[in-house]
């Protein structure tokens, strides 16, 4: 499935493979209007936002293996 943030500034959605395919810049287009995904002056941008979802999933994933864990 598709995985979304949002973050103060910037909007952002991975495909399936953990691509970019979505970015907003939400303080300039609030109305979302241009897609930025893609573009050679954000790809820090779209690196530093793909590193914060995928160390999202890590920490939720560790949070539910400690959850099912025996005690």
């Amino acid at each position: 499935g598709e995985i979304m943030l949002l973050s103060e500034r910037w909007k952002v959605a991975l495909n399936d493979a953990g691509h970019v395919y979505l970015l907003f810049d939400i303080q300039n287009d609030p109305a979302e209007t241009e897609n930025l995904a893609g573009r050679a002056d954000l790809v820090e941008v779209e690196s530093q936002l793909q590193h914060r979802i995928l160390e999202r999933i890590v920490q939720s994933q560790l949070r539910i293996d400690l959850e099912r864990a025996p005690v």
